[in-house]
């Protein structure tokens, strides 16, 4: 308990002030204790008709229960709000972390466990000072000071009630101990879960055209039927500690109960303390009782922290201390000198011995079939991972010594799949420069398009994306990236499959558009369409992750090799029609 509530106060920061919350807590406890201890005085004094004695006690024991109501609602009160702070602080951090890890972490099934470490983990994380901390400690101190204050009436009596502080200590290790295990599955079932309804979400296209739009999706009914077996185990693992817990506290309780009736009935205890005790003793029942689950809860807290700090722990991409900045008589080129890639240590290469150069004001084309590496070779210029042999340079500098941030600002990227964000036409566009002002953001808008999209609609550029673009056409959430890499306005564009969702007519435009921007700039672009890279300076042609041949459009359709024959064969497949046979 007390390591995790150590790492709960470094994680919420001294802003939060967690140490005051606790002393709040204990305080509270503190003051619980003495108060029933005054009840017990206040009942010995009210039964033997002492009023005297009554009145001094019965002012004290209110005086302790205002003392008390006040230190609950302010511990309360400081609970809730470092739950708060220590929410937020985790769920930053985790963010933070995720926008750092190579892109090759994000697998299929991450986003559910990113989903449950930032919600339903973090939750759980900082609802520890809000629900757990104040009933754990009052469920201890409160008793153990009572304990203290029996010593006074009969120490024998005070030894019985002692017999607590262990009881306390057995439960505490072995309830959480026996739902470790069913916990863990819970929470990995439950990740599980998230990345099935994502999965589901995302494949509705898919489903429907399929004719799927009623019936069981197999890996979601899979990952629910796993959680619900999760469930069931954890319950079952659940009630032997209950039951271990329960059988204790009713077992100190009828230790207690014999005891004092033993010391009453022998004349070494007066009956008014007597019933005062029994009276006290059974206010500790429930809070006794409820240890195990309250251990349990702490125990679930304790992992879920530790599942967060091992997503923290994942090895980010190495940044230098002081990043260089990219050499300006070498001009923003991008070279990549016997690159070599592949996405595991152990796994096959993507990329081999690819040697490339990409000169400013002049567009590179990347050609070739699906899985031969081109989206690759423009993520590693963008440092979504690092090279595993030879080395990517922008500016005459090696990507790893500019550092991701640097990199990042010299480029301006648009992907085949499109993600805007929640907000509107103009708010996307403008994340591209925040900075920007209106008529920069206007004409970057002109030149993709995005204007003529907004006259259709009824709330114009203020119209609302919805989430992820939805609302939005494909081709249209492509006109907004581009708008958006435009703005930007970085020296380097990288466009990945940039016309694949256009219509032919808006796919020219967009061409000019683009070579307005290779003056001074150094652009690389993979397209679908081999005619709207015809007019490239420099075209690559790669195959089984390597650069097989280069050159100008009429120079590679001369040397009559694999881009010759692969112009052909896409000049075919566009020229083919639906007929009747």
């Amino acid at each position: 308990m007390i390591r995790t509530i150590s790492a709960l106060v470094r994680l919420a920061g001294t802003g939060a002030r967690p140490r005051r919350y606790l002393v709040l807590v204990i305080a509270y406890g503190l003051a619980q204790g003495l108060a029933l201890v005054s009840l017990v005085a206040f009942i010995d004094a009210l039964v033997r008709s002492d009023w005297g004695q009554a009145r001094v006690r019965a002012v004290v024991l209110l005086a302790l229960a205002v003392v008390s109501a006040v230190l609950c609602y302010l511990q309360a009160r400081a609970g809730y709000a470092i739950s708060l702070a220590i929410m937020r602080a985790l769920q930053h951090r985790i963010g933070d972390h995720a926008a750092r890890l190579p892109l090759g972490w994000f697998g299929r099934s991450r986003p559910g466990e990113l989903v449950q470490l930032a919600t339903a983990g973090a939750e759980t994380v900082g609802s520890t000072t809000a629900h757990l901390v104040e009933p754990m400690l009052s469920a201890v101190i409160a008793p153990a000071v009572v304990v203290v204050g029996l010593v006074f009436w009969d120490w024998r009596v005070a030894l019985a009630g002692a017999v607590f502080v262990p009881l306390v200590g057995v439960i505490g290790r072995l309830v959480p101990r026996l739902n470790a295990r069913a916990d863990a599955l819970l929470d990995e079932a439950a990740s599980e879960v998230n990345g099935a309804v994502i999965d589901f979400a995302l494949d509705q296209p898919l489903l429907r055209s399929t004719g799927r739009m009623v019936g069981s999706y197999p890996p979601l009914d899979e990952a629910l039927d796993d959680y619900a077996r999760a469930h069931r185990n954890n319950l079952w693992r659940t009630l032997p500690g209950l039951l271990v817990n329960s059988v204790a506290v009713q077992a100190w309780l009828v230790l207690l109960l014999a005891v004092t009736l033993a010391q009453a009935l022998g004349g070494a205890l007066s009956v008014p303390a007597a019933i005062g005790l029994l009276v006290v003793s059974a206010r500790f029942v429930d809070p006794l009782a409820q240890l195990s689950e309250y251990a349990t809860a702490l125990r679930a807290s304790a992992d879920a922290l530790g599942r967060s700090q091992s997503f923290l722990a994942t090895p980010v991409l190495p940044e230098p201390v002081v990043p260089a900045a990219p050499d300006a008589s070498a001009g923003m080129s991008v070279v990549l000198d016997d690159v070599a890639f592949g996405y595991a240590d152990d796994g096959p290469r993507v990329l081999s011995g690819v040697d490339l150069v990409a000169r400013p004001g002049t567009m590179t084309a990347l050609v070739g079939p699906s899985g031969a590496g081109k989206t690759t070779i423009l993520r590693l210029i963008a440092r979504f991972w690092d090279v595993t042999g030879g080395s990517v340079r922008i500016g005459g500098v090696d990507v790893r010594d500019l550092g991701s941030e640097t990199v990042i600002d010299q480029v301006s990227i648009v992907f085949q799949d499109v993600y805007l964000f929640e907000g509107s036409i103009r708010d996307n566009v403008r994340q591209g420069r925040p900075g920007a002002g209106d008529e920069e953001i206007r004409r970057a808008m002109a030149a993709a398009r995005v204007l003529e999209i907004g006259e259709r609609l009824p709330d114009g550029l203020d119209t609302q994306v919805g989430e992820g673009g939805a609302r939005l056409s494909g081709g249209e959430r492509q006109r907004v990236s581009i708008a958006r890499a435009l703005l930007k306005d970085a020296p380097i564009v990288l466009l990945d499959e940039a016309t694949a969702s256009v219509d032919a007519e808006n796919e020219v435009a967009l061409v000019e558009a683009f070579r307005a921007l290779v003056r001074d700039r150094t652009v690389i672009v993979i397209a679908h369409r081999l005619e709207t890279i015809a007019g490239a300076d420099q075209i690559c042609f790669l195959e089984a992750g390597r650069v097989v041949e280069r050159g100008r459009h009429d120079e590679l359709l001369a040397a009559e090799g694999r881009y010759a024959a692969f112009w052909r064969a896409k000049t075919r497949a566009s020229s083919w029609r639906l007929g009747a046979p």
